[in-house]
């Protein structure tokens, strides 16, 4: 881990949003990820694919399980996806919020 990679000085969602995309491009963010492969291995956790398995047109991403210490994440705060399951993830936790906010829960 790295300490104080980034400070989040982000109020509004926008802001978030955009201090994040920054991060994800940045160079604490790429040494970051390759010490979360080297960690986890190169091996989507869902599918349980190798890099190598992966059909043309798909990547492994390092998907945060958690964003409470975004900037300063610890290994065990992402996973190692395929893009296919990364997205199929991302799409069921948004469904879910939706469901939430509808229900009123």
């Amino acid at each position: 881990m790295v300490a104080n990679r980034l400070a989040r000085p982000c109020v509004t969602s926008a802001e978030w949003w955009a201090w994040y995309n920054a991060y994800l491009r940045s160079p604490e963010w790429s040494a970051f990820r390759e010490q979360a492969f080297d960690y986890h291995g190169e091996r989507c956790v869902d599918c349980r694919r190798w890099r190598d398995q992966l059909d043309l047109g798909e990547w492994l991403e390092i998907d945060h399980v958690t964003y409470e210490r975004v900037g300063h994440e610890l290994l065990e705060d992402v996973r190692v996806r395929c893009n296919t399951c990364h997205r199929k993830k991302t799409k069921a936790r948004r469904r879910w919020r939706t469901v939430k906010r509808v229900l009123g829960v």
